[in-house]
C-alpha cells in the first residue's frame, strides 16, 4: 500500500457510485479520526476496495466488465486465427484460406473495438456485417461461385458463420445498451 490515505479516498470517491457516497463521506469522516499513519492507510484500502466492489456490481460497472471481456475474447480468438492463417499461408495451394482467414480476424476486430467504444456504431457494423454475409451466401449458393479453387460450399458456411457472428455481437449490443443506461445507473 504505497499510495496515501487521502489518495485512496479521493480513487474511491471518482468509483463509488451517487448511491453510496453518503457511506464514503462517513468512512471519511472516521478516517481523519483514526491517529496512527499505517492504521489510516489500511482503512482507506478498504474503503477504496469497498468502492470497487460497488461499482462492479453497479449497472455501468457491469457493462464495462462484459464489454472488456467480450472484447478481450474477441481479440484472443483473432489473434488465434491470425496466427493461424500465417502457418497455413505458407502452403501454396493454401493461401486463399489464409487471407479469407486473415480478413474475417480483422474485420471481427473491428467488431471487438466498437464492442469497447460505441455499442450504437456497434449495432450499426454487425447489421452492415450480418447483411453482407447473408448476401455473400445466397450469391455463392446460387451462382456456385469458387475463390481460388475453394468450393461454394465451404464459402457458404464461412458466410454463415460470419452471420452467426455479426448477429451475437447486434444481441449483445442491444443487451449491454439494456444494462448500462445512464439514467438508470445505481437504481
Amino acid at each position: 500500500m504505497i499510495l496515501s490515505a487521502l489518495i485512496w479516498v479521493s480513487m474511491a470517491r471518482r468509483i463509488m457510485p451517487d448511491a453510496n457516497k453518503d457511506w464514503l463521506d462517513a468512512m471519511e469522516a472516521e478516517l481523519f479520526a483514526i491517529s496512527d499513519s499505517a492504521m489510516r492507510q489500511k482503512f482507506a484500502f478498504g474503503c477504496f476496495q469497498t468502492a470497487l466492489f460497488y461499482a462492479a456490481r453497479s449497472r455501468k460497472g457491469l457493462s464495462y466488465i462484459a464489454r472488456g471481456g467480450g472484447a478481450l475474447l474477441i481479440v484472443m480468438m483473432c489473434f488465434y486465427g491470425i496466427l493461424h492463417s500465417t502457418r497455413i499461408g505458407a502452403s501454396e495451394e493454401l493461401l486463399a484460406i489464409s487471407y479469407l482467414i486473415s480478413g474475417l480476424c480483422l474485420f471481427y476486430l473491428g467488431g471487438a473495438a466498437l464492442l469497447l467504444t460505441s455499442l450504437k456504431g456497434l449495432k450499426i457494423y454487425a447489421i452492415l456485417g450480418f447483411a453482407a454475409a447473408l448476401i455473400s451466401a445466397i450469391y455463392c449458393r446460387f451462382t456456385t461461385q469458387s475463390f481460388e479453387g475453394l468450393p461454394a460450399d465451404f464459402l457458404v458456411a464461412i458466410n454463415f458463420e460470419v452471420a452467426g457472428i455479426m448477429l451475437c455481437l447486434f444481441l449483445a449490443s442491444l443487451y449491454l445498451n439494456c444494462l448500462y443506461k445512464p439514467e438508470l445507473d445505481d437504481a
